[in-house]
């Protein structure tokens, strides 16, 4: 999966704004103090004996709440309408009585990846999905949650949602080149020349893919997917996960007989260049052959120049918006992977959605061709599974290419999800997270690393 990074310019913060966010604050402080002073002089007031009875007077939270945060009349959800009605519940929560908080409403994770905001603005990648999932998640379990993200390598508006309340904050969620950014950028992270900065033990990568991604390692690296399931030899990082239920729950399953006749096939390659002899797992005759041995229609969703021997048989539909990629693929017998896109959520979606995968096996151990943690998988975290769900074939077995499509088309699933892609395996992992004690952890890897001599060092 190719990830789009949007770059947009943006500078460092500078002590004249920290302390113009400082003082902001600072007069916010004030102008409560003074408005509670003469709040309570007016109660005094009413407690005099002559004094005739008057209606109580309003939460003073809620009016101060009100001003500080005002209700934005727009139509369409934005981060700006959001942070503005979540921190106007939090400001009312902490002024107000204990029990007007909801259950994790004083833990604060702010979300610093532009992946959050593309949710709003309706973007579908892979990191986006799971971006999505992590909100849901996030929302189901009452966490406040607010978006930090205002460019690259600009966290002013993360540092300043972060110095309005920094003992609340549980998290800090940015992209691996954030993090790395933040670390060594002076006014963005907490040294000793800058104490009231960000902590690097609450800042999380938010990475797609394999490797540490963080300057503390692998526990401070967020991950999608369990990359251990993929290689034994792989080393972990904290594996949050996804969920697809968001999206697939909301398509009915559609059952077999009432599918299209003759079956469809779908061809999962988002780009014409996955088609080409470089790198696809599949000839063009592969998909002629099978469409003559089964009556099966096979389409594919991609875009750019077509190559001159991309495959009579395969249907061009181009990239389709969401919602009707998803009624497309509900009603297909099989999704077959090409090679490319990797570790792409749309497999998950078909087995949600009862359409099976065919799974292509790029690389392998020639002399021992069934160890499956050898393999080189186009989803390598669903080479574990086996027909009916999910067909492994080695890239160039035509034999077993047409057996796949056969059996697929021949034995039809209902609908199917892993366990650990259910939301409630999500909020649990995602609660395990941010409720963990991060700040020991850190203290006990610099320890760690001072010993051994590892770098880089931090600050905690």
């Amino acid at each position: 999966m190719m990830t789009r990074v949007h770059r947009r310019s943006g500078y460092p913060m500078t002590r004249r704004a920290i302390a113009a966010c400082l003082v902001f604050l600072v007069s916010v402080g004030t102008f409560y103090l003074l408005w509670m002073q003469e709040y309570r002089k007016i109660e005094v007031v009413n407690r005099l004996p002559d004094s005739p009875p008057r209606p109580p007077s309003p939460v003073p939270s809620v009016g101060i709440s009100n001003a500080l945060f005002p209700v934005l009349d727009q139509k369409l959800e934005s981060w700006v309408s959001h942070n503005q009605r979540t921190l106007r519940s939090l400001f009312q929560c902490l002024t107000g009585p204990t029990a007007g908080c909801g259950q994790n409403q004083t833990k604060v994770v702010i979300l610093g990846s532009y992946h959050f905001v593309n949710v709003l603005q309706g973007h579908v990648s892979g990191e986006d999905i799971w971006a999505r999932s992590t909100v849901q998640a996030l929302k189901n379990m009452g966490y406040t949650y607010l978006y930090g993200y205002n460019g690259e390598k600009n966290m002013d508006r993360t540092i300043q949602l972060y110095q309005m309340f920094p003992d609340l904050v549980k998290a800090i969620l940015v992209e691996d080149p954030v993090a790395y950014w933040c670390f060594s950028e002076g006014e963005c992270v907490r040294s000793d020349y800058n104490p009231n900065g960000l902590p690097i033990w609450k800042i999380f990568s938010f990475s797609f893919w394999v490797q540490a991604a963080h300057p503390l390692g692998h526990d401070w690296t967020l991950s999608p997917e369990d990359y251990h399931k993929e290689h034994s030899y792989y080393v972990s990082n904290n594996y949050l996960g996804y969920s697809v239920e968001p999206g697939c729950l909301t398509r009915p399953f559609i059952p077999h007989e009432l599918r299209i006749s003759p079956p469809k096939v779908y061809v999962m390659g988002k780009e014409m260049e996955y088609f080409t002899p470089r790198l696809r797992a599949w000839g063009p005759d592969f998909y002629d052959d099978a469409a003559k041995a089964t009556g099966a229609e096979f389409m594919a969703g991609a875009v750019g120049d077509e190559p001159p021997d991309f495959p009579k048989s395969v249907e061009k539909v181009g990239m389709l918006p969401q919602n009707q990629f998803y009624e497309t693929l509900a009603e297909t017998a099989l999704l077959i992977g090409i090679g490319l896109p990797w570790t792409s959520p749309t497999p998950y979606d078909a087995l949600c959605l009862g359409v099976p995968f065919l799974n292509p096996i790029l690389d392998w151990d020639r002399k021992d061709p069934m160890n499956r943690d050898k393999w080189i998988a186009q989803q390598g975290t669903l080479k574990d599974l086996d027909p009916p769900y999910v067909y492994n074939v080695f890239k160039g077995d035509k034999e077993g290419f047409m057996k796949a499509v056969e059996g697929a088309i021949a034995h039809p699933i209902q609908r199917y999800i892993l366990d650990r892609m259910r939301m409630g395996a999500v909020e649990q992992r995602l609660s395990g997270i941010i409720e963990k004690d991060w700040k020991t952890a850190a203290i006990v890897l610099l320890k760690e690393r001072r010993k051994s001599g590892e770098q880089p060092l931090f600050a905690v």
